[in-house]
């Protein structure tokens, strides 16, 4: 058994007695009611805003454009509880969150551990969930096995964590390096600028799986926080005692019930189980509807592509078969010459869906997005003669081209309008025109640039610099049929990190 599934076993154990404790609690809890006081203040305070840490699956997450996760859950249910509606505050970067709670700009902090500092500024409750803590390092490395194996090696911290509050005050002296989110830290060890990650194995092994992270595995325990667990809780500033007070009685009217369907929903997710219910009108309707017609980005390999024989291939493929194997229907391809012709055929309703797209809000008018299957940062692709575009600032005034209908237009048009636009209908056009000097740049991911640039036989072409841009892409379905939308969601939620690492080592 490799060290990841070893892990991911202590934290199902670890999250389950957590749980039982949960449970034990709600039961005997139940029952209690609200003060006047507490009363008239939800009445003057409807709506409270908390945290959402966008890139912490699956305890807190963004899937299909909206917060998700176990504390999502579970804190949308506390306030459902006392009657409070909770809109989210959402960032990948975890010490602005916790500034914005200082500064009480948000009212609720979730997934937060208890330390000294924190314990000035916040009141918090009982833990509600562990996870284990451990040392992430480049496939080889030499395994951690006590903190003196720490010294002398570049440390990456995520700054205001509890795990960089602990390096500071106990090894002060270590070499550590800060940054300010997950990917940031995952990307420095990949490229060999720190050596050690000392962080929550749950997030980072979905970190790795979601986005085809390879290279990186488990080096060992961690001896910095006692325990090696972070245990995670609901905080609220200590100027607003009644909240917590009213929060706290949330948590107890939680039935055993209703805990284990939210703990069932995520152990599910993290372990790969295959079961997953469909409700009676989801099942009508998947057996009334065998046949999903699907718009494709036909040459977009290794992502997404059609292969001789007509049938959906790559990275979006595989994600099809594993949902095609829970919801026992077929995916087929619409039939689309391109991109733009696959979002017109969602309109003429030939083609019930479509593969590989962002979400933006002009689509959202006629599309339900599901959960991201894929997350890629996109850099810039320039001829070898050309100008090193280093970054995004360089290519002021220079014509990129890009494919058509392509989120990434209008990002470029909002937030960088002198930049010039060529729309092409295909990556071999646009990888032509580049080429042969008809435009000055191309912004596109990685893995995607290289296997086109491969595939057409191009030989002039590099990555040259950086972008901000990345793109979380989806399943986009018809609005007009939102059962098979519920369905492929609580499917692509079902396909656990296992199966997911299959599909990425295959194709990445």
């Amino acid at each position: 058994m490799n060290n990841m599934a070893l892990y991911r076993q202590l934290f199902i154990k670890t999250f389950a007695i957590v749980i039982c404790a949960m449970i034990g609690f709600a039961q005997n809890s139940n029952g209690q009611t609200l003060t006047p006081e507490e009363q008239a203040w939800i009445a003057e305070h409807p709506v409270v805003r908390a945290s959402s840490n966008t890139a912490l699956a699956p305890l807190d997450f963004m899937s299909a454009g909206k917060p998700a996760g176990f504390s999502i859950d579970y804190l949308n249910l506390v306030g459902t509880k006392v009657g409070l509606k909770i809109d989210y505050v959402n960032s990948e970067v975890w010490s602005e969150m916790l500034k914005k709670a200082i500064n009480k700009e948000i009212d609720i902090v979730h997934t937060i551990s208890k330390n000294e500092e924190r314990s000035k500024y916040f009141n918090f409750t009982a833990p509600y969930i562990n996870v284990p803590i451990v040392n992430f390092g480049r496939v080889g490395s030499q395994w951690i096995n006590s903190i003196s194996d720490l010294e002398g090696k570049k440390i990456g911290v995520l700054k205001g964590h509890v795990i960089h509050n602990a390096y500071q005050e106990t090894y002060p002296y270590f070499n550590l390096i800060e940054f300010n989110t997950h990917s940031e830290i995952i990307r420095a060890l990949t490229l060999d600028q720190i050596d050690v990650y000392t962080a929550n194995s749950t997030a980072i092994e979905f970190l790795l799986a979601q986005n085809n992270i390879p290279g990186i595995e488990i080096i060992g325990n961690d001896y910095v926080l006692e325990n090696n667990v972070i245990d995670d809780r609901i905080a609220v500033h200590k100027d607003n005692p009644i909240l917590m007070a009213i929060i706290k009685k949330g948590v107890a009217a939680i039935t055993n019930q209703e805990l284990n369907t939210i703990s069932n929903k995520w152990i599910k997710n993290y372990t790969d189980n295959h079961t997953m219910v469909l409700t009676n009108e989801e099942l009508d309707w998947l057996a009334e509807n065998k046949v999903i017609k699907v718009s494709a980005s036909i040459s977009s390999f290794p992502f997404d592509f059609v292969n001789d024989e007509g049938r959906l291939s790559g990275v979006s493929g595989d994600f099809l078969n594993e949902i095609s194997k829970r919801l026992n229907v077929d995916f087929v391809w619409a039939g689309n010459e391109n991109w733009n012709d696959g979002l017109l055929k969602i309109h003429s309703r030939d083609a019930d869906m479509i593969t590989l797209i962002a979400p933006t809000k002009e689509r959202q008018s006629f599309l339900e997005f599901s959960e991201a299957y894929l997350n890629l940062e996109s850099v810039i692709f320039a001829r070898d003669d050309s100008s090193v575009y280093t970054n995004m600032d360089a290519l002021d005034g220079r014509t990129l081209v890009q494919l058509k209908e392509t989120a990434i237009i209008g990002y470029l048009s909002e937030n960088y309008p002198n930049i010039k636009i060529i729309e092409a209908e295909s990556f071999k056009e646009a990888l032509e025109l580049l080429s042969s000097g008809g435009a000055d740049a191309l912004i596109e991911n990685i893995p995607g640039g290289l296997a086109n640039i491969s595939n057409f036989g191009i030989k002039n072409l590099r990555i040259v610099g950086t972008t901000p841009y990345s793109e979380a892409l989806t399943f986009g379905i018809s609005s007009e049929l939102p059962l098979l939308s519920s369905a492929i969601q609580k499917t692509l939620t079902n396909i656990g990190i296992e199966a997911r690492s299959v599909i990425f080592t295959r194709w990445l």
